[in-house]
């Protein structure tokens, strides 16, 4: 989701000074002396004595990147749009194509999950499916080329593939048994490697990345038969 700072002022000469960065309805405050964000909802303008009700709070062991230069797309398909067959199990079934800019600051790897939260039925969901995950992507790389995998002329040195939910460490493409499915795009910007002999899974990574997420992006490919 775009984001855009659109204000920043003093409450007084003895506090911090906020950058307020808007989304829809909500207002992400970052709080540089404890290192936390608060989802807080305004209904008046900013006041010294303006109450805030806080929705959420997210404790992070690191500052969060709210940057919205770091975005991943795909030349393939645009966002929320139907993705081409040869990238399903309905057609080559081969990875397709991705690239990503605005790569922040301090960035020593990057982590991509494709997975699917709406199986086995978008009407009744009941677990998130695994198609795709790659970890250990330089952070100097840009962009994976269509049917990348490993040994392939494309593909980032010292990146690794992770098990999926097909049992495999390769793409699974979609193939969905019922509805239009979504099929998310994660790409994580992270302030370290994921150093392991240990074969890993999403459960695994995401459990490693916890307090090293600098920023992260995604896209959203549809496919339905």
């Amino acid at each position: 989701m775009a984001s855009k700072a659109i204000s920043s002022r003093r409450k007084d000469s003895s506090t911090l000074r906020f950058s307020f960065v808007t989304f829809p309805k909500v207002c992400f405050v970052p709080n540089q002396k404890f290192k936390y964000f608060s989802c807080r909802c305004y209904k008046q303008p900013l006041g010294s004595h303006t109450k805030h009700r806080v929705l959420n709070r997210f404790y992070l062991a690191n500052s969060f990147n709210m940057s919205s230069s770091f975005t991943i797309w795909s030349p393939a398909f645009g966002n929320n749009q139907t993705m081409p067959k040869k990238y399903t199990a309905d057609g080559e079934n081969i990875s397709p194509p991705l690239q990503w800019s605005g790569i922040p600051a301090g960035t020593q790897s990057l982590v991509l999950i494709n997975d699917d939260p709406d199986a086995p039925d978008p009407k009744a969901p009941k677990f998130t499916y695994v198609h795709w995950v790659v970890y250990n992507i330089p952070s100097t790389c840009t962009k994976l080329e269509e049917g990348s995998k490993p040994g392939s002329s494309s593909w980032p040195q010292g990146a690794k593939e992770a098990l999926n939910d097909f049992k495999r460490t390769s793409y699974g493409g979609p193939a969905p048994p019922i509805g239009v499915h979504r099929y998310f795009f994660k790409l994580y910007a992270l302030d370290n490697n994921l150093d392991t002999n240990e074969q890993l899974d999403k459960r695994k990574i995401e459990s490693m990345m916890k307090g090293h997420i600098l920023a992260q992006t995604q896209v959203i490919g549809l496919y339905g038969r």
